[in-house]
């Protein structure tokens, strides 16, 4: 998506010259009417910086004799304020923050709801019906408790994850649901403070979240958004209508103590945030299916960006609707539409945004605004602002009145588990769904007004027909591909499921475009052909603890290992997920990991195995990126004979009784005897090179490497591609050491040991890899001949100006860079298509499949190419128009990287990329983190074009050489290996 900043900044440049017509050439030129500048913000808030406004009061009931603790949430509080409760003198204020006040309520005359008004300078605000005054005793809470993290971090300006906290109260929070009369709130402040005390802490209101602990206690959870950096303490407080009380990490039964609080630390981040913002107006707003509410106001500040006249560079607005009591930064299901830029507020200071909504189901929602500066964190916006975190409390409530009128789903399944087990009153592992919906789920993030559940019922049954199914609403989980790979098709969906009854039951998925009037029962093959009980997921619910390994792997290596007897192998790695153990760093308790070999063709969980035990290694992500859900393990073998064998390693819970086996594609579809690691074993011999570390290293030559053998000795020469190592030195019979040669070519070579008479091979064991880190100043005196890929054989038909002479590729441990011998003329553009997961055939081999127009290069990167090798598919465009320099941090309208698979119509941009240009020369600079390249070997390709402006006409010359009717045919293969 294009960044608005640099639309803005064209626009806006365009009116000052008074024309911006379509140019001759044929360009759409997009306008911009100055006169919007103009427009006020008529919201009848009247934009006065000393006007004090009111949001909320927490809590809002209280006994008739008054004596409750309450905070008033709003915003512009000044020094001055004064507070009255149903005209009634509150005495003595702390003013928290500018957004926060803090009172004790003064006795009532009568129970009901009375106003709440805050007097200052410069004017007063009125809450209408903000506290009740209430003739019943308080409700007696007994016990709270800081349920968990017990520690966390965030960024300063960024929502933590969910906070939850733990309240009892007899005969009130015993009840199924919320108990009434219950406020709670979490809060942090100075580390070693006390919260009941010190009126620094800032506090958020907390939603009720579920009933635990087989229903006595309530759960409530929230989310906070820091300031300042430091390390800080956090503490929940609950209130039932008299004084607030705090609770600690071990509950509130012997007091609160700050060495028992919950520790937040907040860090700098590492990208810039905006450092304010605001949901501005409405607070509530009433519409109808289908049709645009609005407009919808936020405000951001940003220093040094905001200040001024004009919209701040770098800033993206987005206005964004989703569930009531949820947290748009962490709970999945909301929706967001991009807001313009509006008007400057408060004396120049601040932006003000503005944007509708469309909302396409009915029912009651809660909307925000976010803010991002440089494509950098989001920061979340409610009625009190962004100083006191985010909480939903404060959120928009929008009510959407109307029916939906298609009901329709496409299809659906239950993805995954297809089987599982679990404890009574434990919750499963998550289960996942997915769906289908033309037009509603395609492309990012949750089709909207779609509901999923899943559900249990007795084994045969019906899920459409049985009451006795039971069934739990599931969460938005991401974009999974449809029929056609990399489309997004499919919305995800996962939640997890707990049982009271040991049993064996049926598992399925169901899914609601009307709010649950209307249900689609999924099985495990799909709803196309209907639901079918033989199709059901089996979950297995015992009342003793299942000491299971829901998932496993064997993760490296998958090659054939080539092995001597006797001799260990090289290390061995296999990864484990057991729900509420392996999650989160270190290692999870309970596990035993073991690898193991056997004759080929014979099967691990039988006899004839021979097993040595695995060793902790690392946490490694699971399904959510950052969870570090799974925990690898790694190991050796030595078999002693020589043969054919197959590797694998397995994993207990239960102390060794009982395996779990793991293949190449993991446990979740069972023990496939085709997916096992081969081994194929030697004899020793006298002289042997077994294995060489590490397996790659520049072209240019100066690795040490570690060969390991048998029979080294004093005087041993080798050689790696046919390049002398030097520096030979031999520290045992098995190990020497030596710096590799530059070599005259990348690829793959043979290391040869030679001792006196004897030769020892080790086929392809080294890779001379195009290593390297250009100085990116347009020169091409680095980029020597080993570095080029591909070299035109034919001469320009468009002039010298338009010339592609040589391809040249480098990378090093964070980036890829090309270079390219040639350049292009004034509204041409020198274009490379990059496909990094070659061989997979996704992606784009059709220029004509490409329809962003809007913008100077992505015009050109629309073209009518046509790359018939089937494996290729383009994800990336990269380029320059008009010999256009992209530097480092910066968005370009003519030069850069583009996402052109995410998209079609409208390519994201990047700021982290560079293009530096020199006398027709051109070097591209491509983090490994943009493109998504990890460590490991990868494939990729590659092929280059010069472009007309319209991105339909090309020039004769192509990387590769040879382009015939603007087709490709085989794109230059390229591989990395990190």
């Amino acid at each position: 998506m294009k960044k608005t900043v640099f639309l803005v900044l064209v626009w806006v440049s365009c009116a000052l010259v008074s024309a911006c017509a379509d140019g001759g050439d044929g360009k759409n030129n997009n306008a911009f009417n100055v006169n919007n500048l103009n427009n006020t913000n008529n919201v009848n808030n009247a934009n006065n910086a000393s006007q004090p406004a009111i949001y909320s009061v927490a809590p809002s009931r209280g006994p008739l004799a008054g004596g409750t603790e309450v905070t008033i949430y709003g915003n512009r509080f000044a020094e001055d304020a004064a507070v009255s409760i149903g005209g009634v003198d509150a005495g003595a204020v702390n003013r928290i923050s500018a957004s926060a006040l803090s009172v004790m309520t003064p006795a009532g005359s009568a129970p009901g709801p009375v106003a709440v008004t805050v007097t200052q300078t410069g004017g007063e605000a009125t809450l209408a019906n903000g506290f009740t005054y209430e003739e019943s005793t308080a409700v007696d809470i007994s016990w709270c408790a800081f349920h968990a993290p017990e520690s966390t971090t965030t960024l300063a300006n960024a929502a933590t994850e969910s906070l939850y906290g733990r309240v009892f109260a007899d005969g009130v929070t015993t009840g199924t649901g919320r108990g009434a009369g219950i406020t709670a709130q979490v809060g942090f402040g100075t580390a070693g403070t006390d919260p009941a005390t010190d009126p620094s802490w800032i506090w958020v209101q907390a939603n009720f979240h579920r009933d635990v602990d087989d229903g006595v206690n309530d759960e409530y959870y929230a989310s906070l958004t820091p300031t300042e950096l430091g390390t800080f303490d956090m503490a929940f407080r609950f209130n039932g209508g008299g004084n607030w009380i705090y609770c600690d990490l071990d509950g509130s039964d012997n007091g609160y103590a700050p060495d028992r609080a919950a520790e937040l630390t907040v860090t700098e981040p590492t990208d810039p945030m905006p450092d304010w913002c605001t949901l501005q107006f409405p607070s509530t707003i009433n519409g109808s299916v289908e049709a645009p509410v609005g407009p919808i106001f936020g405000r951001v500040f940003k220093a040094g960006v905001t200040v001024g006249p004009g919209a701040g560079a770098g800033l993206i607005g987005e206005l964004g609707y989703g569930p009531l009591d949820s947290h748009p930064g962490t709970d999945p299901g909301w929706q967001w539409v991009r807001a313009a830029y509006h008007t400057d507020v408060d004396q120049h200071n601040n932006d003000e945004f503005q944007a509708d909504l469309t909302i396409t189901q009915p029912g009651n929602y809660a909307y925000a605004y976010r803010f991002s500066y440089q494509a950098g964190p989001w920061l979340y916006c409610d009625l009190n602002g962004s100083g006191d975190g985010y909480s939903a409390a404060f959120s928009g409530k929008a009510t959407v009145d109307g029916t939906s009128v298609d009901t329709d789903i496409d299809w659906c399944n239950l993805q995954y588990p297809h089987e599982t087990s679990t404890v009574i009153d434990t919750p499963t592992t998550l289960l996942f769904g997915r769906v289908f919906i033309d037009g509603v789920t395609n492309g990012v993030g949750a089709g909207q007004g779609v509901r999923g559940q899943v559900g249990y019922g007795p084994t045969g049954s019906d899920p459409a027909t049985s009451t006795d199914w039971t069934w739990s609403d599931a969460a938005y989980n991401t974009d999974a591909d449809g029929a056609v790979p990399g489309d997004r098709a499919n919305d995800e969906y996962m939640t997890t499921l707990t049982v009271s009854v040991a049993g064996d039951y049926d598992l399925a998925y169901r899914f609601s475009r009307d709010g649950g009037t209307t249900w689609h029962a999924c099985d495990k093959d799909g709803s196309t052909n209907g639901y079918s009980a033989a199709q059901a997921g089996l979950l297995h619910v015992t009342s003793a603890p299942v000491q299971a390994v829901d998932w496993c792997v064997f993760q490296h290596p998958t090659a054939q290992q080539n092995m001597v007897a006797g001799v260990p192998s090289t290390n061995l790695y296999g990864r484990v997920y057991v729900s509420g153990v392996t999650d989160g760093p270190g290692q999870g308790a309970g596990v035993l990991a073991q690898f193991g070999y056997g004759p080929e063709g014979t099967a691990p969980t039988g006899g004839g195995w021979t097993w040595t035990p695995g060793a902790y290694y690392i946490s490694v992500d699971g399904l959510v990126p950052g969870g570090l859900a799974n925990d690898e393990y790694s190991g050796t073998v030595t078999i002693p004979a020589a043969g054919d064998y197959q590797l694998a390693v397995r994993f207990s819970r239960d102390g060794g009784t009982s395996w779990t086996v793991c293949d190449q594609d993991g446990s979740g579809n069972g023990l496939q005897q085709t997916l096992l690691t081969e081994a194929n074993v030697t004899s020793a011999q006298a002289f042997s090179v077994i294995s060489v570390s590490p397996t790659w290293g520049p072209v240019a030559g100066g690795q040490t490497l570690t060969l390991t053998g048998t029979g080294f000795a004093p005087g041993m020469t080798v050689t790696v591609g046919g390049v002398p190592c030097s520096g030979v030195s031999v520290t045992n019979a098995s190990s020497a050491t030596c710096q590799t040669g530059a070599a005259t070519a990348v690829g793959r070579g043979t290391v040869t040991a030679t001792l006196v008479a004897d030769n020892a091979s080790l086929t392809d064991g080294y890779f001379y890899a195009p290593y390297m880190t250009p100085q990116m100043n347009g020169l091409l005196g680095e980029w020597t001949p080993v570095y080029r890929v591909a070299q035109n054989a034919v001469a320009t038909d468009w002039g010298a100006s338009d010339v592609l002479t040589a391809l040249y590729v480098a990378y090093d441990d964070t980036t890829l860079y090309f270079a390219i011998d040639g350049g292009c003329g004034v509204g041409n553009a020198v274009l490379l298509y990059l496909d990094t997961d070659y061989g997979a055939g996704t992606g784009v081999r059709l220029g004509s499949a490409l329809s962003d127009n809007t913008g100077e290069l992505d015009n050109a990167i629309s073209g009518g190419f046509n790359v018939t090798d089937a494996t290729f598919g383009a994800e990336w465009a990269v380029g320059t128009k008009s010999m256009t320099v992209k530097t480092l941090g910066s968005y370009a309208d003519l030069a850069g990287l583009r996402n052109i698979v995410m998209n079609a119509s409208n390519f994201p941009w990047y700021d982290q990329e560079q293009v530096a240009i020199g006398t027709q020369v051109i070097e591209i600079a491509i983090p490994f983190s943009v493109l998504g390249i990890t460590t490991g070997t990868r494939q990729l390709a590659v092929f280059g074009l010069i472009s007309d402006w319209s991105g339909q006409s090309y020039s004769n010359q192509s990387f590769p050489s040879g382009m015939t009717a603007n087709t490709i045919a085989n794109p230059i293969p390229i591989t990395i290996v990190r």
